[in-house]
């Protein structure tokens, strides 16, 4: 809670003005990362269970935009849309298609829309579970192995995107973005190797390693 109130509400609020926002999760692998974003693992297994005190940021921003978004100008309408991309050997794979699609191609659209991931699945959704089973599919998809540090460690970065569009009474129309990344975590050699020796997770590693923000 302290952290959402410190990082994310803010951005939340600005969010639903019109900007695009970004929280992004960094550190070593097994440094908490996943469990600062999304909780425990039963909030995506269980989270209509779940005590409300466990949740991640994931889940507290997506209950903040939608109250957001009911408290919104009256005359405005909004369409919510969810996508999640897998970063993988510096791939990218579309976590929500069915199957999962592998290897998307970056494009540049036209109109200010900047760059986007090829013929990626944007899934409408009308409430916070909704966007969690979203989420949960999304997750379940992703590469995790076991590692000395972390016994799941997300073997690739994983970008869970909100999209908001906004149609206002006058016809104007704007769509801002909520990226929330779960990165995978920096690693060493010697601290962090793989509980089965396997090359993937050599080049896992190599591609962690090159893909991962500066701090």
């Amino acid at each position: 809670e302290d952290l959402f109130e410190i990082a994310a509400r803010d951005r939340i609020t600005a969010l639903l003005g019109g900007y695009n926002v970004t929280l992004i999760a960094y550190g070593q692998t097994g440094s908490g990362k996943t469990h600062s974003m999304f909780g425990p693992d039963e909030v995506l297994t269980d989270f209509q269970s779940v005590a409300p005190e466990l949740y991640g940021l994931v889940p507290r921003c997506t209950i903040a935009l939608f109250e957001g978004v009911e408290n919104a100008d009256s005359e405005s309408t909004f369409i919510v849309q969810c996508s999640y991309l897998e970063v993988y050997n510096d791939k990218l794979n579309d976590m929500l298609s069915r199957p999962v699609r592998h290897d998307l191609r970056m494009r540049e659209v036209g109109g200010g829309k900047g760059v986007t991931a090829e013929g990626l699945h944007l899934e409408v959704v009308t409430s916070v579970e909704e966007v969690m089973d979203c989420l949960k599919r999304g997750q379940d998809n992703r590469v995790v192995a076991p590692m000395a540090m972390n016994p799941r460690s997300s073997r690739g970065h994983g970008i869970f995107t909100i999209h908001v569009k906004e149609m206002m009474a006058g016809g104007a129309e704007r769509r801002m973005k909520l990226n929330l990344v779960d990165l995978a975590g920096m690693e060493s050699s010697k601290k962090s190797a793989p509980i089965n020796p396997d090359k993937r997770r050599q080049e896992e590693a190599s591609t962690i390693g090159r893909s991962n923000p500066k701090p």
